[in-house]
């Protein structure tokens, strides 16, 4: 069955050489206008997007005749896209380089921050060490006190360095 089929089918074909050729290179045809279709599409939604790009960065996509940046009378021709790419290039430098000075002064905050709280702890430990001094002596010189209860210099000092105060001028 398959073989009388497939030998009915080559009978139709066999007279038709011409034909098929000729079907054959319509169908690439096809085939290649549909592609380039596809690439035309794409190559417009390329330069649409080109476009927007280079609006936004204030440079045209369109090839120049005139930089606005060189004197008057001055022509130069500028090939599609090239002003607008240097243009993006430089916005990407710039980004580029603000983020690096961003993290540098960031880095330097914190570095400084750390410095000052290694200062204030410093500062701290030794006022907790002069407030411990200066009870210490305070209670030696509460233990020196007569039974009188009078007080001399030397308490009266003591007294102002528990407060935080330097001794009396002598």
């Amino acid at each position: 069955m398959i073989v009388a089929t497939a030998k009915w089918a080559w009978g139709l074909v066999a007279g038709q050489g011409r034909w098929l050729l000729l079907l054959a290179v319509a169908a690439a045809a096809a085939t290649l206008y549909a592609w380039g279709a596809h690439v035309r599409a794409e190559r417009d939604g390329l330069i649409a997007w080109a476009d927007r790009t280079c609006a936004a960065t204030a440079v045209p996509f369109a090839a120049s005749a005139v930089d606005p940046a060189t004197p008057v009378g001055t022509v130069l021709v500028y090939p599609r896209g090239t002003r607008c790419e240097a243009e993006i290039r430089a916005l990407v430098a710039f980004r580029h380089d603000a983020a690096i000075s961003t993290a540098r002064l960031l880095a330097d905050a914190i570095a400084e921050q750390d410095a000052k709280r290694t200062r204030d702890v410093a500062t701290a430990a030794r006022a907790a060490r002069d407030a411990r001094a200066a009870a210490t002596i305070m209670e030696n010189a509460n233990a020196k006190v007569g039974p009188d209860d009078r007080v001399g210099r030397d308490w009266f000092d003591a007294l102002n360095r528990t407060a935080g105060l330097r001794d009396a001028a002598r």
